[in-house]
């Protein structure tokens, strides 16, 4: 294979497993994110992410967003079962997930270049789970808690990245999707004619958090190299 075939094959991976990703959490989103568990359900969720992982791997993706991808995925396997022990796996891995993140968003900064404003805005989000979220979850304060300061950490760092519009975007879009499912699964009943279109945008969101922060700052710069 000559460089520029090997060239033209990773832009392809890296294109095809992106927009394949995409498709997938779409079907997904239309299907089956607001069913019951099943083992279907469970299976085909961590295809999106799966689609993400090759496109990183074709186009030298950082490690840690690899790293990343892979906890999500295992956290998105245990949040389709049902249970505590299932909601903690979960919670547990997206806190390391979004640690990752935001150590990889942390080697990017040059200086502060935060808006003040939104990072007032995230914490006050992150204040305000302790009065409508925290008070909910019975035994899993703690581990909600922590879930919620890594989840600040990322965004927050997120923000710091000079011409940071793609990780900003996935940052916020992680925030919508996690306060969607929170409200889904510590305060909205079962039968509430809510909870599946709750179940529908907080995986979409989580979608797009995914995507925009793979395509915004997990790919090598320049996006081939050898």
């Amino acid at each position: 294979m000559t460089l520029m075939q090997e060239i033209a094959l990773r832009q392809s991976l890296m294109f095809g497993g992106l927009v394949t990703g995409l498709v997938l959490g779409l079907i997904f989103a239309v299907f089956l994110c607001y069913r019951q568990p099943s083992w279907i359900k469970t299976g085909f969720k961590p295809l999106p992410i799966i689609a993400f992982f090759v496109a990183g791997i074709a186009n030298f993706a950082a490690p840690a967003v690899l790293a990343a991808l892979a906890f999500s995925g295992g956290g998105g396997i245990a949040f389709s079962r049902k249970g505590r022990r299932a909601i903690l796996i979960g919670l547990f891995a997206f806190a390391i997930t979004h640690l990752i993140y935001g150590l990889h968003f942390v080697s990017q900064i040059e200086g502060d270049t935060a808006p003040w404003w939104i990072i007032v805005a995230i914490l006050g989000v992150a204040i305000s789970t302790e009065f409508w979220l925290t008070p909910h979850v019975e035994r899993m304060k703690w581990p909600v808690r922590l879930y919620v300061l890594s989840l600040t950490f990322m965004a927050t760092t997120a923000l710091m990245i000079p011409n940071s519009v793609l990780p900003t975007v996935g940052a916020l879009a992680f925030i919508a999707s996690s306060v969607l499912f929170g409200l889904r699964i510590f305060r909205l009943d079962e039968t509430s004619r809510w909870a599946w279109a709750a179940d529908v945008a907080a995986w979409l969101f989580y979608l797009i958090a995914q995507a925009a922060i793979l395509a915004g700052t997990g790919f090598a710069n320049p996006l081939f190299s050898i």
